[in-house]
């Protein structure tokens, strides 16, 4: 729905919701104008509250002083509209992909190295690392304990639900080296091609891409069947 739309597409307010129900999120505040802010948490993510891909996400965005962080925002402001500082959570990079409304066919958790790294400390995925292609989807098999990511599994169907989000999603977490699992995002139009992540699930689940297509094409005519 167009609400729906609106509110994930605003990672504050996105994050903001989830928090009132229960889900961790990273400490933040939304900014709308230059100024001598406080730091929400020792170390930050400076970057646009309302877009994707790594845009406006640069070596430059991770802070670790309050001069920094406010010389950060009023850069960004010259291009955005709005701005997020997010409180930068130490750890795993994570992805997890629904399909299903009711019934859940498909519910795939994957972790993202970049940089050569798999755990990360102050490192970000900036935007030119996005159009390189420098990320690699891995399984979460033999890197994520079985209870973690059973934990994530859930907690994406309980985000899905909450935000009320039909069909399908992608949903991204930070998890952190003692097994918290924290929200960043949540992406209701995905990539969907063979070398995004969707071309290693189809791999994992030992699937071809049409029928991961079908799989999509199933969910919506059914939802669409009980209405």
């Amino acid at each position: 729905g167009t609400f729906e739309t609106a509110l994930t597409s605003n990672k504050f307010y996105s994050s903001l919701a989830l928090k009132n129900k229960n889900i961790l999120v990273p400490k933040s505040i939304l900014i709308t104008k230059p100024g001598d802010y406080d730091m929400p948490a020792e170390k930050v993510i400076v970057k646009p509250n309302s877009e994707g891909s790594s845009i406006g996400i640069t070596s430059q965005s991770v802070c670790f002083d309050r001069i920094a962080m406010n010389k950060q925002i009023k850069k960004l402001l010259k291009q955005f509209s709005e701005v997020i500082v997010e409180e930068y959570i130490p750890g795993y990079d994570v992805t997890c992909f629904v399909i299903g409304n009711e019934k859940i066919i498909l519910n795939e958790v994957l972790v993202i190295s970049h940089h050569n790294k798999f755990i990360f400390s102050d490192e970000v995925m900036s935007y030119k690392d996005h159009l390189l292609g420098t990320r690699t989807f891995h399984s979460s098999e033999g890197i994520l304990t079985k209870s973690t990511e059973d934990e994530i599994k859930q907690t994406s169907i309980n985000i899905k639900n909450e935000l009320n989000i039909y069909d399908f999603c992608r949903i991204d977490y930070r998890i952190t080296t003692d097994n918290k699992v924290f929200f960043l995002e949540i992406n209701t139009v995905p990539a969907i091609s063979n070398d995004s992540q969707v071309g290693v699930i189809c791999n994992n689940l030992g699937i071809k891409f049409d029928e991961f297509i079908d799989l999509i094409v199933q969910t919506v005519t059914e939802r669409f069947s009980h209405e």
